[in-house]
């Protein structure tokens, strides 16, 4: 896997899987693949239960460097966006049932839903300004390697996150993330800068 460029690992078929608990649209259907959208081999074993620091909330996805990821995106919304409790976080499901591509990353452990019910799928407008900069400063952080659902372009989903990057990318980003405890100023010139730039690199793709 790590030898495909990050464009052909990228490259997914179908329908996305939800986690236990969250509504399925009528038009849901099961993902195909034995990979998720992003790439990542879809999994029942391999996973790991990570706690969100400074919140009741937790979250089941794969362990190493994807853990330490999502785990930051989690961490940050819960001091920044909005605060996380038991439940908040849909993450690693193995039901196959799916409303879109996006959602089949869940199968991988390779993407969280936050707060999905009040950022159901294919709903926009659930961010203020201010809360949208954030997210795009935390996108920053973990380099690139992270995709908010919000930039889907067929059926957004804005508390959406996944890996965008196959594991050797995962694993040098999550060395260099802000140290845990420590809370950036998203809108600080340098940091604002660097988040616009990732901003247009992803929506391109």
């Amino acid at each position: 896997m790590e030898q495909l460029g990050r464009r052909g690992f990228l490259v997914g078929v179908g329908v996305v899987a939800l986690s236990a608990g969250m509504a399925l649209p009528a038009s849901a259907d099961r993902w195909p693949g034995r990979y998720s959208a992003n790439g990542w081999p879809v999994r029942a074993k391999g996973l790991t239960e990570v706690g969100v620091e400074g919140s009741a909330a937790a979250m089941t996805v794969l362990g190493g460097a994807v853990a330490t990821l999502l785990g930051h995106v989690a961490r940050r919304f819960h001091y920044e966006v909005a605060e996380l409790g038991p439940g908040d976080i849909h993450s690693h499901t193995t039901d196959p049932r799916v409303g879109a591509p996006l959602e089949s990353n869940y199968l991988s452990g390779t993407a969280i839903a936050i707060l999905p019910t009040r950022f159901p799928l294919g709903a926009t407008g659930g961010l203020f300004p201010h809360e949208i900069a954030v997210l795009r400063d935390i996108l920053a952080d973990c380099s690139g390697t992270i995709r908010w659902g919000g930039d889907d372009p067929t059926t957004p989903k804005e508390g959406h996150f996944q890996l965008d990057v196959p594991p050797r990318e995962a694993a040098q980003a999550a060395h260099t993330l802000t140290s845990a405890g420590t809370i950036p100023d998203p809108f600080a010139p340098t940091r604002r800068s660097r988040a616009l730039a990732l901003e247009r690199r992803q929506r391109r793709r």
